[in-house]
């Protein structure tokens, strides 16, 4: 009778803890509860063990909210990463083109700035060598001038011996700063041939 109730106290109280920590260990479920049987020290430690259930119960449903929150938090940083990525990568090839179209402005401005020094250049040679050979246009049409007027004078007989000798004097004179002038285009020119290469 003693063992009996002894039984009934004691062991059926712990036998009924020990089912129910079996229980949580073996599904990992926190919401299962031991029924109080007394209000002794056994319905005591009844009443303490489903209160820890519920402690590790509410730790545990508080893990799993961080853990979600966790998780959320982790795949919306992964879809930011994708769109910074995505907006870092139109980015680049936006500023590669660009500097592209820079370079290639470079080059056309380049080039037009050898154009415009050769065009100078070239204007500038051209009004060298226009003055020499003004000079010498100007010269031999002055002499073929006072051909002419010779000319005229012997057919008509009127030519005398100063009109021949001042003729003279005006070829000589003529053809000296032709001669100078066209020496001085070819110099120019040479000179530009050598700017040339």
């Amino acid at each position: 009778i003693i063992s009996s109730k002894f039984q009934q106290i004691l062991i059926k109280p712990i036998n009924k803890l020990i089912e129910t920590a079996v229980a949580v260990a073996k599904n990992n479920d926190f919401s299962v509860r031991t029924a109080k049987i007394s209000d002794d020290e056994m319905g005591t430690l009844t009443d303490s063990f489903n209160s820890m259930l519920d402690t590790v119960q509410k730790h545990d449903s508080m893990r799993e909210n961080v853990e979600r929150k966790i998780r959320e938090l982790n795949e919306n940083l992964e879809i930011k990463v994708d769109e910074r990525t995505t907006q870092l990568e139109q980015t680049n090839k936006g500023l590669r083109n660009a500097l592209g179209d820079l370079q290639s402005a470079q080059s056309q401005l380049v080039q037009s700035e050898k154009m415009a020094s050769l065009g100078g250049l070239v204007a500038g040679v051209a009004h060298e060598i226009n003055t020499p050979i003004g000079i010498g246009v100007t010269a031999s049409s002055h002499l073929q001038q006072k051909l002419e007027e010779l000319q005229k004078q012997y057919k008509d007989g009127q030519m005398t011996r100063p009109d021949l000798e001042s003729y003279f004097i005006t070829a000589h004179e003529s053809g000296r700063i032709i001669f100078t002038n066209l020496n001085r285009a070819a110099e120019l020119i040479q000179g530009f041939k050598q700017v040339a290469v």
